[in-house]
């Protein structure tokens, strides 16, 4: 076993947002850029118990009049060719419930850094995303949910660390792999050598365009913040040499099979989020959703017949109300168990 200050030194440190009443604040901790909402209410609890001092020996677990235990965390992963930033209007709405939540920026993403190419792993992302929970004193367990290849990736973290989660949801993705062409030496240099910052707005689109994005496309991550204005530049949250890693190590690969067939020898509550209109996840045949339903018989499977592959923000409304669902269950299941341990 590796010891907390041992395991965190494996991953890169990088900034981080909170919300913290109202107000962003950033600060340099942190294994993955981090988008957080509710966090004060995530982390003065687990502040507190630092500083107290050790309960003293053949002490019992008390009743208490709490009448709202504090619900678990809900720790986002994005999809490939996106960032922290498409959960923002999710966290808010979910802050307004006080649904605390944090999303995170997988390396070579976002502001989070690329690392060593070969480590660019389905168990080394999830080893990352488990950094960044412990040094932002995220309370486990939690809520995880992944988009599209964040899907993938939060699968691999619940064969790797199961008891972290009190839930785990998959929007939008089966455990098909995904076969991508391997580049050429000429091009793998190319990509290797992209730069997120930009001395200007026009340089950054024509470079990002020549990467083979579409302008409009390009013209909408200017529109949406995915792209943005820094001291000096510009900066790119959006990294061809990310996406290229990620093709060829997670979506080409049989990681989330294997880490989907682990699953199924525990008991953790399981969600398939499919969205009714471009959905990556196919329904019949190995990989698919029937596949998958047979795999892990407890998996439930909710659709949204309204809602296109990017569901948090296509049908935000019912993907909220699942969320919270979820979120209301795990925390009623803590509760039970925790009444059934003190009898």
């Amino acid at each position: 076993m590796l010891s907390t200050a041992r395991y965190l030194g494996r991953c890169g440190k990088l900034s981080s947002f909170f919300r913290r009443e109202g107000s962003f604040r950033r600060r340099i901790i942190g294994s993955l850029a981090v988008g957080a909402f509710g966090s004060m209410v995530v982390s003065l609890s687990t502040e507190a118990m630092a500083s107290s001092p050790p309960p003293k020996s053949g002490c019992v677990s008390l009743s208490s009049s709490l009448k709202r235990p504090s619900r678990p965390t809900i720790v986002f992963i994005h999809g490939l060719d996106s960032a922290k930033d498409t959960w923002t209007t999710v966290q808010a709405n979910l802050l307004k419930d006080q649904y605390p939540s944090i999303a995170l920026d997988l390396r070579g993403h976002g502001e989070s850094p690329l690392g060593k190419h070969e480590e660019f792993t389905p168990s080394q992302l999830a080893a990352d995303i488990r950094a960044s929970i412990i040094t932002h004193n995220i309370p486990r367990p939690f809520v995880l949910c992944g988009h599209s290849m964040g899907g993938m990736v939060v699968m691999r973290y619940a064969a790797q660390y199961p008891s972290d989660l009190s839930a785990l949801v998959i929007e939008d993705m089966d455990i098909r792999p995904r076969r991508n062409r391997p580049f050429t030496a000429s091009e793998f240099k190319r990509h290797e050598k992209f730069s997120r910052f930009f001395p200007s707005a026009e340089i950054a689109k024509a470079t990002l365009v020549s990467f083979g994005y579409a302008p409009e496309r390009v013209d909408g991550w200017f529109k949406t913040g995915r792209v943005y204005p820094v001291e000096g530049g510009y900066w790119s949250n959006i990294n061809p040499m990310a996406r290229y890693l990620a093709c060829q190590h997670v979506l080409s690969s049989s990681d989330a099979r294997k880490a989907f067939s682990s699953i199924s020898t525990g008991n953790l509550p399981t969600y398939l989020f499919v969205a009714g209109r471009g959905s990556v996840c196919k329904e019949e045949g190995k990989g698919g959703v029937l596949e998958m339903c047979s795999i892990l018989p407890r998996l439930k499977v909710s659709r949204f017949p309204q809602g296109y592959h990017s569901i948090h923000n296509t049908a935000q409304d019912e993907f909220l109300s699942e969320i919270k669902h979820i979120v209301d269950k795990a925390q009623t299941d803590s509760t039970e168990a925790s009444i059934r341990a003190r009898m």
